[in-house]
């Protein structure tokens, strides 16, 4: 019988707001080199697609898109 207590959802929220400080401390401790490598991505992204957007905006773009696309198919294998 499964547990009622609600406890493993707490033990989730927990951890979801200790990895999200430590992720946002590391995202700053390097926040330097990801806005420069967001803006070389972003400068071939438009510069391949003629897109009139800033590099940093483009960037930012491709980096989430291919974060998720890695994501989904981490999830896929993971289920499969």
């Amino acid at each position: 019988m499964p547990a009622k207590s609600g406890a493993s959802h707490g033990l989730a929220a927990f951890t979801t707001i200790i990895l999200g400080a430590m992720i946002s401390n590391f995202l700053n401790a390097h926040s330097q080199i990801l806005r420069e490598f967001s803006s070389v991505v972003g400068g071939i992204a438009t510069a391949v697609t003629g897109v009139d957007l800033s590099n940093t905006l483009a960037g930012l773009l491709v980096v989430a898109t291919v974060l998720s696309f890695l994501w989904g198919v981490a999830y896929h294998l993971a289920r499969h």
